[in-house]
């Protein structure tokens, strides 16, 4: 169960790159490297949750900034 986890998170990840919305990729891509985080974790996988973990920090970064600047123009949702 904990290995489908780990692929689901690296599919979901994999899946943001295709986002033609800079938001949606961030929330997603956000969303899949919270969960290769958490799979990383329980494997000790330490490398991987140094990387996810900054993953998560940048997109954080950008979704609050995005928000916070009215970027959310219909060109960068879509």
């Amino acid at each position: 169960m904990l290995e489908i986890f780990g692929y689901l998170g690296s599919f979901v990840v994999l899946i943001s790159l295709t986002m033609n919305s800079i938001v949606k990729l961030r929330w997603i891509n956000l969303i899949g490297a919270t969960m290769f985080t958490i799979y990383s974790l329980f494997i000790g996988a330490y490398p991987a949750v140094v990387m996810n973990f900054g993953i998560i920090i940048i997109d954080t970064y950008y979704i609050v900034k995005l928000n916070r600047d009215g970027k959310r123009t219909p060109e960068a949702i879509n």
